[in-house]
């Protein structure tokens, strides 16, 4: 069923939000009543162009490259040949259905009406525009490849013909408004319930949450297993000496099985205690990684390294001098080892020699954190 009206929100100097349906356009506090999600025209908002299929986390990558920001990434490359980000911290809170990008509208809209972006100017005109009543107008202008070059939006403006003027020695477009495809309220309403929302759940250096938890999960069931299986061992020695195995043939009505059970829950106070501090590592990680680079981490009984790897070569092997010059490249290597230089270190990790690649292509800085290391025998003790 078509919906009967959205909202939308822009910012003009500050953030406002409407409700557009057939009757025109209305200025709303907020976004409370969005039931179809909240349409998202802002500089948060971005669009990268896939000519074929990409996975949301090599988006995230790519975004991360282009503008530097760790994004949400709403992966339509199948369906709609591109992929959305944006950082989810800035901007409105998400109403219950989500927050949809404008972007995708467009993209969207365009297909509906079996046109490309490519080198060409889209509008879209909510309300009376040009006439004594409330009105909004948005344009976007789009370069060869279909990628965005410019998005500009007006509130009340008195004349489409001036408007588009200014918006054309912008990014350099020549258009009238009859070259423009424009789209109205209709248009929207009738693509409203394909939308799809951006996902909504926290992230960690680019990366959602719940991914790093999962692989987290995974090497701590093996670890946990390898230490049950070790420990279980340590401890019926443990037990079979004290005063616990004393007690055990004292009573004559103890099983074997109470005896397996027992060792089964000391063991899994053991292995418990035994798992890494998650919540640290990931909090070190965090504090140490900074645009450009990358962090890893291991962790073993006692301590957890950490390495920075910073690339010093742009992704297509580009020198960072030409002609005894730097180039974009290489100023921009200069930049991220500075900023890398002056960052740093979280309290409590002591810094390792430096390391390189042998092609000389990335540097490896190296952390060390000394963690605590359970006390098995205590640990045994205290699961009877």
């Amino acid at each position: 069923m078509t919906p009967a009206r959205f909202h939308l929100t822009l910012l003009i100097g500050r953030r406002l939000y409407w409700e557009a349906d057939a009757e025109g356009l209305m200025e709303v506090p907020d976004a409370a009543e969005a039931a179809h999600g909240l349409l998202c025209f802002d500089t948060h908002d971005h669009r990268q162009a896939c000519r074929r299929a990409r996975s949301a986390r090599a988006g995230a990558q790519a975004f991360m490259r282009e503008w530097g920001e760790a994004v949400h990434v709403l992966d339509l490359s199948r369906e709609l040949g591109a992929q959305y980000g944006r950082d989810l911290r800035h901007g409105p809170a998400a109403p219950a259905a989500g927050l949809l990008s404008g972007l995708q509208l467009l993209d969207r809209l365009a297909r509906r009406a079996g046109v490309t972006q490519d080198n060409r100017v889209l509008g879209l005109r909510l309300g009376a525009v040009g006439q004594h009543g409330r009105s909004l107008v948005l344009l976007f202008a789009y370069d060869g490849a279909g990628e965005l070059l410019r998005f500009q939006e007006a509130a009340n403006p008195p004349s489409l013909a001036y408007l588009l003027e200014d918006f054309c020695r912008g990014c350099a477009v020549q258009a009238t408004v009859e070259d423009v495809i424009w789209f109205d309220h209709r248009d929207v309403l009738a693509v409203l319930p394909q939308m799809r929302p951006y996902p909504i759940e926290e992230s960690l250096l680019g990366h959602p949450v719940r991914v790093w938890w999962q692989n987290a999960a995974r090497a701590l069931v093996g670890t946990a297993a390898m230490v049950t299986l070790v420990l279980a061992g340590l401890t019926a020695d443990l037990w079979w000496a004290g005063h616990q195995l004393a007690r055990i043939r004292a009573a004559e009505d103890v099983s074997q099985l109470h005896v397996q059970q027992l060792l089964g829950g000391a063991a899994g106070v053991v292995a418990r205690a035994a798992s890494a501090p998650t919540n640290l590592l990931f909090g070190d990680a965090e504090a140490l990684w900074l645009p450009g680079t990358r962090v890893r981490v291991a962790a073993r009984p006692g301590e957890a390294l950490y390495t920075l790897l910073v690339e010093t070569d742009g992704s297509d092997g580009r020198s960072g001098t030409a002609d005894g010059q730097p180039t974009v490249a290489g100023r921009a290597l200069a930049d991220r080892l500075a900023a890398v230089g002056r960052h740093p270190p979280p309290a409590g990790l002591q810094a390792l020699d430096p390391a390189s690649s042998g092609d000389l292509h990335a540097l490896y800085l190296r952390f060390r954190r000394s963690t605590p290391v359970p006390d098995f025998v205590a640990l045994a003790a205290a699961g009877s």
